[in-house]
């Protein structure tokens, strides 16, 4: 088993660095986008509710607290649903949608952050493309998933999801998806992304991060 794990680590790491490229995502960082709205200025479509019906579920924001770099990210406003003058949860999708310049596997990198009081039904994010036979979908739970809770001082945590056999010409799209968001009434109690990429890697490099995957749920499992 621990060969197994080295030999699919290497070939990740040997053949990401080589594909290291442009994003194929316009503006995976937001720095366009326009702070305190949703209007991306880019191919980032972003839709969310008012559930106290001024302040929407999920924004762009220019400051430190929404963003991993200081500068501009996706701000999840949980607490402007039900307990904030509101009979309605906060609710959000966060899309935008390539397609595939090369056959092979491709994976997607992201930061994301959660204060210790925020409180939704769903966030999420996931890839997913149209490939013949049923398409492909990765998906990691931001509710679940490990990451240090509390105040957005410390660095945000970087998630990977990846897809193996896409063929050129579909459609990849990139979701983010927040629903139920209400107040816990206990602050800290917001969420952010930021700094989304998406790039092609050589299908030896996919299948390697499908085997460590794989690999890591059997020994979850094991425990």
């Amino acid at each position: 088993m621990k060969n197994i794990i080295v030999t699919a680590a290497l070939a990740v790491a040997s053949l990401t660095a080589s594909a290291a490229q442009a994003s194929l995502l316009t503006d995976g960082s937001f720095e366009i986008a326009t702070g305190g709205s949703t209007t991306s200025n880019s191919p980032w479509i972003l839709a969310a509710n008012k559930p106290n019906n001024v302040d929407v579920a999920t924004q762009f924001q220019t400051a430190p607290w929404s963003s991993s770099d200081g500068n501009t990210g996706v701000w999840y406003k949980s607490f402007t649903g039900l307990g904030n003058g509101s009979n309605l949860t906060g609710t959000s999708i966060l899309t935008q949608s390539v397609v595939a310049p090369q056959t092979g596997g491709y994976i997607l990198t992201f930061d994301a952050a959660r204060e210790a009081n925020f409180l939704a039904d769903e966030w999420y994010v996931a890839i997913v493309s149209n490939t013949s036979g049923g398409g492909l979908q990765d998906t990691v739970d931001l509710l679940t998933a490990p990451m240090p809770p509390g105040n957005f001082g410390s660095v945000a945590t970087q998630f990977s999801l990846a897809l193996s056999g896409v063929d050129a010409g579909d459609t990849l799209s990139v979701f983010a998806v927040m629903t139920g968001g209400r107040n816990s009434n206990v602050n800290p109690q917001s969420a952010f992304l930021d700094n989304f990429d998406l790039n092609f890697v050589p299908e030896p490099a996919s299948m390697a991060l499908v085997l460590l995957s794989a690999v890591g749920i059997a020994l979850i499992r094991r425990r």
